[in-house]
């Protein structure tokens, strides 16, 4: 890579990912466009450093990565991080988690009830995705729609429960949805 000089703030574009379930319309209106709709595009990855896995869109192989205008080009945010960790990230910050920030930042726009989501630990990940990263989540709701009636998150284990038990929840929750 030749020689780029980094600017002091640092733009970065729309960066929609696919997702296997709809939404988005939210986001359009937030990136001004004139037509608004749901679609699989429900997420704004920002400032990511991590691509999306999704089965059917290996093709896809820089979906989730942020890309950033520098010298009038447009870069792969990662790729940035790797050539100019010091520029980017700060020698501290490189010195202790080499330059990644492991921090991924999304917008997400379901029109829909979100999926049951499991989360590796770091050692899962390690031993069988072949990631040095866990998985995290924190969430801030800035809206709802209106359309959604009676919005929940159900919250996870600090302590998982054994297999059966979860399995059993899972069961008892999609019944109520059902009934519900």
């Amino acid at each position: 890579m030749s020689p780029i000089n980094i600017p002091g703030v640092i733009l970065l574009s729309a960066n929609r990912v696919w997702r296997t379930y709809p939404g988005g319309k939210t986001l359009d209106k937030l990136e001004c466009k004139t037509t608004t709709e749901d679609s699989h595009f429900a997420e704004d990855w920002i400032a990511s450093t991590t691509r999306a896995v999704n089965k059917g869109r290996e093709a896809f192989d820089q979906e989730g990565y942020s890309k950033v205008e520098a010298n009038g080009e447009w870069y792969l945010l990662k790729e940035l991080m790797q050539e100019y960790p010091g520029e980017i990230l700060g020698d501290t910050h490189f010195k202790k988690y080499g330059a990644n920030t492991q921090f991924l930042l999304k917008f997400l726009d379901s029109v829909i009830r979100l999926h049951i989501q499991a989360h590796p630990t770091i050692a899962f990940s390690q031993k069988y995705l072949n990631s040095n990263f866990g998985k995290t989540e924190a969430y801030v709701i800035l809206d709802i729609r209106e359309e959604v009636s009676e919005p929940y998150i159900h919250l996870g284990f600090q302590h998982p429960p054994a297999v059966d038990d979860f399995r059993q929840a899972v069961l008892v929750s999609c019944q109520s949805e059902i009934v519900g």
